[in-house]
This record gives structure tokens, C-alpha cells and sequence, in this order.
């Protein structure tokens, strides 16, 4: 066992500066990739679903919570969303293709939205190049939300309600320490490689 971690050790020492030459390489490859897959912006509002049943117990309550938050999360994704709110749209908001298909693939990469049950609401993610873009869409999925959610989830239109709590909060994207645990870990990949390989040389050799 000692002379295992020795091994490694020494082996490390020999080729610290290739594993350290490669770990930057890496780490700056996986950086370049990253950043220039990834939109320069992304627009957050969280909502809360509020139930007017005076009459309904917590349990029912919460449940009820999850089932619509669950309803919504896939009607925001949907055809009929994505006309609502391109329905009388402005300037801002961008041009999706004109394919049913490619429409919706193109808006589910923009929008990301994601029931929280633990408080009866919906987290709402909208990516963009251009900061007043996702702006415009956020705002625009928020008014659909807040008075046409009937639409989606069946029932009349005051029994359930949709309140913005908070939002648009525009962040710049990706974020400084998603960059720096990217590049962290490619690096110790990229330098772990390095001794992986003379590791397993040295090993063939002495077979």
C-alpha cells in the first residue's frame, strides 16, 4: 500500500509540469466550449398558486398545489402557451420558426420552468442573448400565467390564482462560480489523466 502512493507520488513529481500544461489546456477547451454554448442571459420569476376553497384541509390543499403546479409546468411548454403569449406580442420578444415542431423545441431550450410542491409554485427560467428579450418573455409568460391560467388548468377562473412573487430578475449567464468549478474540474481531470497514463505505462512495462 505504501509503495503504491509512493508509485504515484513520484510519478506525479515527474510529469507535474505535463499534467499542469494539460489541466490548463483542458480546463481552458472546456471554458471556450461552455461559454459559447450558453446565452448571455437568464431572466428568473418564481409564482405561488393560491386555492380559494375555504372548506379544503391543508393535506388536500397541498396536494391540489402539486397537481396544478405540475399541470402548469407542462402547459408553459406547450403550442397553445407559446400562442398566448406571442398573441398581440411586442418588438422584444424574439422570433421563434414557423414549424410547430421546431417552435417548440426552440422555446422549451429557452424556457425552463420547474414545479416547487414544498411551496405551492412554479420556478421560471428564461434564457436569452438579449437581456430586454428575456425580459419581454418572462413578462409576457407571467401575464398568461396570472390571468389565463383557466386555460390550462381547467375549472373557473377564480378558483385558482397565480401571483408573481417575485421576478424578473435578469442574471448574467453562466455565472462566475459555475466558470470557476468548471474549469477547477477540468483541470484536475485534464492533469489527472496525465498521471493515469504513466501509471498504466509503467505498469505494462514491468509486466
Amino acid at each position: 500500500m505504501f509503495d503504491q502512493k509512493n508509485r504515484v507520488l513520484i510519478e506525479i513529481r515527474q510529469n507535474i509540469a505535463t499534467a499542469i500544461l494539460l489541466g490548463m489546456l483542458t480546463s481552458a477547451m472546456a471554458f471556450l466550449i461552455f461559454v459559447t454554448t450558453q446565452k448571455n442571459f437568464q431572466t428568473q420569476s418564481t409564482f405561488l398558486i393560491v386555492q380559494n376553497d375555504a372548506s379544503a384541509d391543508l393535506y388536500t390543499l397541498y396536494k391540489s398545489s402539486e397537481f396544478f403546479g405540475q399541470v402548469l409546468t407542462e402547459a408553459v411548454t406547450s403550442e397553445r402557451f407559446i400562442n398566448e403569449v406571442y398573441q398581440n406580442s411586442s418588438a422584444d420578444l424574439p422570433t421563434l420558426e414557423s414549424g410547430k415542431k421546431e417552435r417548440i423545441e426552440q422555446w422549451q431550450k429557452m424556457v425552463k420552468v420547474e414545479s416547487r410542491p414544498n411551496i405551492g409554485g412554479l420556478d421560471l427560467v428564461v434564457m436569452s442573448d438579449e437581456k430586454e428579450s428575456g425580459i419581454a418573455v418572462a413578462q409576457k409568460i407571467a401575464d398568461v400565467l396570472v390571468t389565463k391560467n383557466n386555460l390550462f388548468r381547467g375549472g373557473d377562473e377564480k378558483s385558482v390564482e397565480i401571483r408573481l412573487l417575485s421576478g424578473p430578475i435578469v442574471e448574467t449567464n453562466p455565472s462566475l462560480k459555475t466558470v470557476l468549478l468548471l474549469m477547477a474540474s477540468s483541470f484536475v481531470a485534464g492533469a489527472g489523466a496525465v498521471v493515469v497514463y504513466h501509471l498504466s505505462k509503467k505498469a505494462l512495462l514491468e509486466q
